[in-house]
């Protein structure tokens, strides 16, 4: 019975300290966050302008429980640099992505940011991944 509640132990740990889960919960609660205040923008301005603002605010919050909580690195100036030009490269992706999704695909406004994520979520773990801890993969 020991062995089984030791195996089931480190099962749990391995799982929820995994960066990868802890990158989606964050990203989900991010997503969550962003999706919330571009729709409520979405009553004032314009859907590019309502991106813009959501994803804005939606580095501030990735920056700070990515480095904290899914890789668990210390902040620094520097980090929140290359983060911070890291999201504005996906911005660019994303943003592009939004008015294809919109003007091209006839995809409604307020689901065009759903299309993207597809895209951006396994870029952006990636990325965010190199730019915070240096490393693609996750030690072993």
């Amino acid at each position: 019975m020991n062995a089984m509640t030791n195996r089931v132990r480190r099962l749990y740990r391995s799982t929820w300290e995994s960066d990868k889960l802890l990158f989606l919960l964050v990203g989900g609660a991010n997503t969550v966050l962003t999706l919330l205040i571009y729709e409520v923008l979405l009553f004032v301005l314009p859907y590019t302008a309502s991106y813009s603002i959501s994803f804005v605010c939606g580095v501030a919050i990735s920056t700070y429980l990515n480095a904290r909580v899914s890789f668990k690195v210390p902040l620094s100036f520097r980090r929140v640099l290359k983060f911070s030009a890291l999201y504005i490269a996906l911005y660019l992706i994303g943003l592009q992505l939004v008015v294809i999704a919109v003007e091209d695909l006839e995809i409604h406004q307020t689901l065009a940011p759903l299309v993207v994520i597809v895209v951006i979520v396994p870029l952006s773990y990636v990325s965010a991944r190199f730019t915070l801890t240096g490393r693609l993969r996750a030690p072993r």
